[in-house]
């Protein structure tokens, strides 16, 4: 009937006015997910690097000029999720003094990526101590600590902009070496006018202008994460014997995640992780150097 078209014709009406609407709030839905997700990991990442419960105070500087850096009984506690059960890395007792070349080894979950976020700060102790140059590191010094890092890690990202505010003029030296270094002469490209560094490079390429950034830094101790995984077999091999022999000469402090066992006699130490413990720690300079679990 004609009533009844009328109140078709009404409800088409409707529909149509409310479609713009109900598309905008399903189209919403992913990226208030995606947000939603970025909170919890957020959140998850001020629970695990203590920051609401560090209390700085009056910040004390301490010695700058790395001697060595000292783990004692150092324990780092996982708390359990719906997914996973709690998993503990430690407790932990080493040295690692200036100059030395660390080769990090062991399964998945083993615990190298929790000792690496504990010595470089990232992650703060659930017991034990470190200690840099002798000095107990407590939330007063803890920044300084941080500070004697570079690291490049197994997904680093590279930011645009130049926030560092490197030189990056055709005159700077330093990095003109950096980069026949890592042997990006012909792929670098170094916008002048604005100052930086274009990123748009293969994984292996990325981690290589990555080092360069952190050498510019001129920090003392640096971390590698499976630095030379995405490396063509020719690079990998000239980055063991060429790359970190540099470093060393350099006086820098290596300590590098790596499987590529082929190569471990150009570490000073091979420290193998199983199950969150230190299972071997070998001294290829003099003999084994025999842990002792406590």
């Amino acid at each position: 009937t004609e009533l009844e078209v009328k109140k078709l014709y009404g409800l088409v009406v409707v529909l149509l006015i409310l479609s713009g609407p109900i598309t905008t709030l399903i189209n919403v839905i992913p990226l208030y997910t995606r947000i939603k997700i970025s909170i919890d990991r957020l959140t998850r990442l001020v629970v695990e690097t203590d920051i609401n419960n560090a209390d700085y105070g009056e910040l004390t500087e301490i010695n700058l000029i790395f001697n060595n850096i000292k783990l004692n009984n150092v324990v780092y506690s996982y708390p359990p999720t719906l997914s996973s059960q709690s998993f503990t890395v430690g407790p932990l007792n080493m040295e690692i003094v200036k100059g030395e070349v660390i080769f990090l080894t062991g399964g998945n979950g083993s615990g190298k990526s929790t000792f690496m976020n504990l010595i470089t700060g990232i992650y703060r102790t659930s017991s034990g101590c470190i200690s840099l140059n002798d000095h107990e590191i407590s939330n007063k010094n803890y920044p300084y600590f941080s500070n004697q890092f570079t690291a490049v890690f197994t997904d680093p990202h590279l930011f645009t902009e130049n926030y560092e505010d490197f030189n990056l003029a055709n005159n700077n030296l330093e990095l003109e070496e950096y980069i026949r270094l890592m042997k990006l002469e012909s792929i670098i490209q170094i916008n002048k006018e604005k100052n930086w560094i274009c990123t748009n490079l293969s994984k292996g390429q990325q981690k290589r202008l990555a080092l360069i950034l952190g050498l510019m830094e001129r920090k003392q101790i640096i971390i590698l994460d499976e630095w030379a995984a995405e490396q063509d077999p020719s690079f990998r091999d000239y980055f063991y014997t060429t790359i970190i022999p540099y470093l060393k000469k350099q006086g820098k402090t290596v300590i590098a995640v790596t499987h590529d066992d082929a190569y471990f006699n150009v570490a000073d130490r091979v420290i193998k992780f199983d199950f969150g413990r230190i299972v071997s720690n070998k001294n290829n300079l003099t003999k084994e150097v025999y842990y002792k679990d406590i």
